[in-house]
């Protein structure tokens, strides 16, 4: 055999290997026919319709489940590893990398949880209108006194009385958002004041006594940020302290630092109203876009998600084709939903996979990764698995009843 022909033989089987590999990925031919699906994995727990429940997880294979009852903390096998017990009307629950916080509009108790359970409870002498919590535990609440108002910092080592505390005596400058750096340095509060023209302000705080000791009054106040004819209805602490403010025209981020300094490091106008402004724990954030502003001619379509970093950068974005009902992030990625229509996306606006409910859907969360998610209906949420299946292969049992 000449040199010529054995070389065409060798090309033809690597061919023929190279062929056969992607016929077997695709799922086309070579025994049992596969494809990409949404399994459902037959694990994940039943409640009732009018038990208030709500989910959270963050990059991990167990999700928190909250109703009026209680809090537990579920694997994607179905095994509660914990649970604690407590009585709430319509709970509340707010979330930052594995710290969750719930309570209850003008409620007087609050709790704290990680991954091992309970990390403290605070109980309160005033209602509170607003909390948050970050992801070292530290939780930050707007009470609405006799007289004005009052935003309490507490956390782990010091939860009976706050760690911070600051009083708003004019009863028409209402608090409506805080927060709190992931080191406990720094707070930030967004105060509408409604005295003259509608202006928000955002005051930022030291809350450590050496630090507090150089601001001009020494109660920690150091800076402020005023933007008027708007709503600065979000703030939020990101990587490196970073703080990003939501107001109804922008999102503006902010760098506090050393001897009373503050740095506007980006600001991005926004062009349409925008709905679900969702955070990743503290490099990514995400929106959708609603209607537009009269006369922008450079507003968006509705229905699109704009993901960006914390350098103010877009890096991607994807067309929904109509207004968004859910979004949620993990895994540095994006699901977002319309009815019933749910897609993945990653950072840069990519498609990774779309799935379309045959029932009514709260909305999907990741888990450990991109292709393995809780799916939250009315009075059933279950652990589903984006993967490559046999047409005959099918799930097992594993639900949790909520009640008996």
């Amino acid at each position: 055999m000449s040199a010529g022909a054995k070389l065409f033989i060798a090309a033809a089987l690597l061919l023929a290997v190279a062929l056969a590999n992607y016929l077997y990925s695709s799922g086309v031919g070579l025994g049992a026919a596969r494809e990409w699906k949404m399994t459902d994995t037959e694990k994940g727990v039943v409640y009732d319709f009018d038990a208030n429940a709500d989910f959270y997880s963050f990059d991990a294979m167990y999700f928190y489940f909250c109703t009026k009852d209680g809090m537990r903390y579920i694997s994607s096998d179905g095994n509660v590893e914990w649970q604690t017990t407590f009585n709430l009307i319509k709970p509340v629950m707010t979330a930052k990398g594995n710290m969750v916080a719930v309570g209850e509009s003008r409620g007087k108790n609050i709790y704290v949880f990680d991954s091992k359970g309970l990390a403290y409870s605070v109980s309160l002498d005033y209602p509170a209108l607003y909390f948050s919590v970050n992801e070292a535990g530290y939780l930050a609440v707007i009470l609405q006194l006799d007289q004005g108002y009052a935003v309490n910092v507490y956390n782990r080592s010091k939860n009976v009385e706050p760690y911070f505390y600051t009083q708003i005596y004019d009863t028409l400058m209402q608090p409506v958002s805080a927060g709190v750096s992931a080191d406990g340095r720094f707070a930030a509060i967004s105060v509408l004041d409604l005295n003259v023209h509608m202006t928000s302000r955002v005051y930022f705080y030291y809350m450590n006594q050496r630090d507090s000791w150089t601001t001009e009054a020494g109660d920690g106040l150091f800076a402020f940020q005023e933007f008027k004819n708007q709503i600065a209805y979000r703030v939020e602490f990101m990587d490196g302290n970073k703080t990003m403010v939501a107001t109804d025209e922008n999102i503006a981020c902010y760098q506090p630092g050393d001897a009373n300094k503050l740095e506007l490091l980006w600001n991005i106008p926004l062009h349409n109203e925008i709905n679900h402004l969702t955070f990743y724990g503290g490099s990514r954030f995400a929106f959708v876009t609603e209607d537009k502003r009269l006369n922008d001619d450079e507003a968006a379509d509705i229905g699109v998600a704009h993901i960006y970093n914390m350098s103010g950068e877009l890096t991607g974005t994807f067309p929904i084709g109509r207004k968004a009902t859910y979004m949620s992030m993990g895994n540095d990625a994006v699901i977002v939903g319309a009815d019933r229509s749910f897609y993945a996306l990653d950072q840069t606006g990519k498609q990774i996979w779309e799935y379309i409910s045959l029932q009514d859907t709260r909305g999907f969360l990741f888990l450990g990764d991109t292709n393995t998610v809780l799916m939250a209906g009315g009075a059933r949420a279950t652990v589903m698995r984006h993967e490559r299946v046999k047409a005959t292969e099918t799930a097992s049992e594993g639900f949790i009843q909520e009640k008996d």
